[in-house]
């Protein structure tokens, strides 16, 4: 792909990351290596810095593979499959170069991104699966993690193979461990601090959390709460406003922002909202971002005015 020339700068946003910007680097760092082009990577939001990059993806507000360019956050998102399920970042990514990396093999493509990436997409998109995927479909598992490094047909299998596989599994899975171990922790402490909030509110549709303990643990902590509608913590950007969802399980909200604000970001939401410092609004309806906290508690009132609940 002459596309490139010699331009080797990668940029997508900085603070909170996800699955799909992080399994979009790797899909991105691994096609450069195999074309033998030394890339850096680099985590900004900077207008001038975006300009400058040879690929930009989850941020920029333009989905144009011609430029390599692949956001999905833009007003309308950037399209969806056949079957519907609309595209993230790591799945826009997948298309443009997926293909080099399955060596043209068109069946793999679609098996990767059939079993793996659309999961990533319809996690950062905020959808049910289900709704797009057959339930048949082999989803990676916890235990498909360390299986993976096991030899195939193909490859040498030999009992020392499988011992040098199984040492190598049994490395990562200490390394995974170890740190799984001090994630938990902190989440138990984090869930205290979160449900203290809660009970010590007067407001229970809209909490008002002192840091941001990420949207893992604030969705369910706060999801089986009566009443939790939004929270509102600071973020590396500004104020963040997130809808509640009812469970880990689904991806339904027990509220949304109104549809008139979806995808729009900067002056545009700021004119539909009448709230000066409110920056973008999720194609998905359920963050908000603003530049204060006086615009995110203006932002979320509106809405709780504004809108009906679910159910």
């Amino acid at each position: 792909m002459g596309i490139f020339n010699r331009k080797k700068l990668i940029v997508t946003h900085d603070g909170a990351f996800h699955g799909d910007d992080v399994f979009a680097a790797a899909i991105v760092s691994e096609y450069f290596q195999r074309v033998g082009i030394p890339v850096r990577i680099v985590r900004s939001r900077d207008a001038a810095l975006l300009a400058q990059a040879r690929v930009v993806f989850d941020t920029g507000g333009l989905h144009d593979p011609s430029q390599l360019r692949f956001d999905h956050h833009q007003k309308g998102g950037a399209g969806a499959r056949a079957n519907g399920m609309p595209f993230a970042a790591c799945g826009l990514v997948w298309q443009a170069f997926g293909m080099e990396l399955c060596r043209g093999d068109r069946e793999l493509f679609e098996k990767v991104d059939r079993e793996i990436i659309q999961y990533i997409d319809a996690h950062d998109n905020g959808v049910a699966t289900e709704t797009f995927i057959p339930p048949t479909t082999a989803v990676r598992n916890f235990s498909d993690v360390w299986m993976i490094l096991t030899p195939t047909w193909a490859e040498p299998n030999s009992r020392e193979d499988m011992t040098r596989a199984f040492l190598t599994a049994a490395a990562a899975a200490r390394d995974y461990l170890v740190r799984i171990l001090k994630v938990m922790a902190d989440d138990i402490a984090g869930a205290r601090e979160i449900k203290r909030t809660y009970d010590t509110s007067a407001q229970k549709d809209l909490l008002i959390l002192d840091r941001d303990y990420g949207r893992p643990l604030s969705q369910s902590t706060l999801g089986p709460l009566e009443g939790t509608k939004f929270y509102i913590n600071r973020g590396s950007n500004g104020w963040s406003i997130e809808a509640v969802a009812v469970s880990l399980d689904t991806f339904e909200k027990k509220a949304q922002f109104p549809e008139s604000w979806a995808g729009l970001k900067d002056s545009e939401l700021e004119k539909v909202t009448g709230v000066a410092g409110a920056t973008f609004c999720h194609n998905g309806r359920f963050v908000c971002k603003t530049k204060t906290k006086e615009a995110a508690l203006a932002l979320v009132e509106k809405a709780l005015t504004l809108l009906e609940p679910n159910h």
